[in-house]
């Protein structure tokens, strides 16, 4: 009874016949933060990057000041890539905590020896002019500026001054203090003192930091749409696309969802636009309450009176 089926028919010292594969499709429904997919995008692994570069997902966050002075952090973070969903890429887009990744570049090279006290102090003037919840840095480091490095300190007394410097007769000392000086420049070396107050900003700039970057890794729309881009990353690195399978994303907010689907994906498969998906999978968090039971209740109903995909 299989005989007229070209996918079973099969006579003895012939090849088989070539059996076109239907295509299946799927439609991820998720928030992806942009706009700009508000109606179907095609997706594989060749178009995954370039849907997001030209998605351009955004968001306005607002986090607590780490310094503690009451006030908020605001700004617009931008992603283009996965990558930018990382800490680096979440802090470089934040105007407060980029300087503070400036300043703390060239504390580590002052640290190293590699800046002279002068050019640190200019780069941390500007920082704390440009951001005022740094107000706190010039004066952590301006004991640094008192005297320059190697300069013996005025004595308060303390008979550990005398020991600590020798006196300026001391052949022997000031021969060191030429070699060193020949050797390469005097004014980059720091002292005790110096190394523990670079010690301590760079402390303080990396839990201000952290604190920043803690709070927006772990906000809801951060995670939201950042859960979306991943999810979709992780059905493009399963699918076997060679079998016929295409992938669709749309973008839409949670409380838009079912509106947009019905748009851009029910009535045009009912009217024969587009094809019948074959899968719609909605990427929310979804709990046992009675709003989430209906708006899924309403979902199904809708996708019931989908064709059977040709």
């Amino acid at each position: 009874m299989f005989a007229d089926d070209p996918q079973v028919h099969y006579s003895p010292g012939t090849s088989s016949p070539e059996v076109s594969k239907r295509t299946y499709h799927i439609v991820l429904v998720a928030d992806f933060g942009s706009d700009r997919m508000d109606a179907l995008t095609p997706v594989d692994k060749e178009r995954l990057p370039e849907a997001l570069a030209a998605a351009q997902p955004s968001l306005a966050l607002a986090v607590p000041d780490p310094c503690g002075d009451g006030d908020e952090w605001e700004f617009r973070l931008t992603f283009d890539s996965l990558r930018s969903f990382e800490p680096a890429g979440v802090l470089k887009q934040i105007p407060q905590a980029g300087w503070r990744l400036g300043v703390r570049e060239k504390l580590l090279a002052r640290r190293a020896g590699e800046l002279a006290p002068e050019q640190l102090e200019r780069v941390v003037e500007e920082a704390a002019q440009a951001d005022a919840s740094l107000h706190w840095l010039p004066a952590a480091l301006r004991a640094n500026q008192t005297s320059a490095p190697g300069t013996p300190q005025p004595s308060g007394g303390s008979i550990l001054d005398q020991i600590d410097e020798p006196p300026a007769t001391d052949s022997v000392a000031s021969e060191v203090e030429r070699l060193a000086a020949d050797a390469g420049d005097a004014s980059k070396r720091i002292s005790a003192g110096e190394a523990d107050r670079l010690k301590a900003a760079l402390a303080r700039i990396d839990r201000e930091l952290g604190a920043v970057c803690e709070a927006v890794l772990k906000s809801d729309s951060f995670r939201g749409v950042e859960r979306a881009w991943r999810g979709l990353r992780f059905l493009v690195d399963r699918i076997d696309f060679r079998e016929g399978v295409r992938l669709w994303a749309l973008h839409a907010p949670r409380d838009a969802a079912l509106d947009r689907l019905v748009e851009r994906v029910i009535n045009p498969a009912f009217d024969g636009e587009i094809p019948t998906p074959g899968m719609i999978l909605l990427d929310y968090p979804f709990a046992n309450t009675p709003a989430d039971i209906q708006l899924l209740d309403q979902i199904t109903q809708q996708a019931a009176s989908l064709p059977v995909p040709a």
